[in-house]
């Protein structure tokens, strides 16, 4: 993929929240992330888009899939995002305390380009922000909820509005 031209492309981050806690042994860890893994790859095929096609990038603690052309918008968010909701309250109905997965998501859409080391932009760029940003962590922390979607100024103008 290094030196592809950029493309327009859905971009999708997730984070598990509280990963690193230290009540997560490694061994836990290593099945939470199994799990993600397995929520994200049902979550995109129940929605029509292949897993296959699409570009995955591990953050240890998370992962962004990217989505290439051609791809509907709204799917990302009416089908991903109810799916992998879906698939994530299974899953925290029969983990253990310790095990139970609460998920950041943020979703945008941008052109990326691919170099010798993964993806590059400001596509890219802006995804981890709005993943990271303070105001998201919080609202979600109040909530207590296991699941919390944030998108982008331009996302929710060019496909949601």
């Amino acid at each position: 993929m290094s030196g592809q031209a950029e493309a327009m492309c859905g971009l999708v981050a997730v984070d598990v929240v509280g990963f690193s806690h230290r009540d997560r042994t490694e061994s836990i860890q290593v099945r939470i992330r199994a799990a993600l893994y397995g929520m994200l790859e049902h979550a995109f095929g129940n929605s029509g888009i292949s897993w296959e096609e699409c570009y995955v990038e591990d953050r240890g603690d998370g992962a962004i899939v990217v989505v290439p052309e051609p791809f509907a918008p709204p799917v990302l968010v009416d089908s991903v995002v109810e799916y992998l909701g879906e698939e994530l309250r299974r899953y925290n109905q029969v983990a253990s305390d310790r095990a139970v997965i609460r998920l950041r998501l943020s979703v945008h859409m941008g052109e990326v380009r691919f170099d010798a080391h993964g993806l590059v932009g400001d596509a890219v760029i802006h995804v981890f922000r709005l993943l990271d940003a303070k105001v998201f962590k919080d609202a979600i922390k109040r909530s207590g909820n296991a699941f919390g979607v944030i998108v982008s100024d331009r996302f929710y103008v060019d496909v949601i509005k």
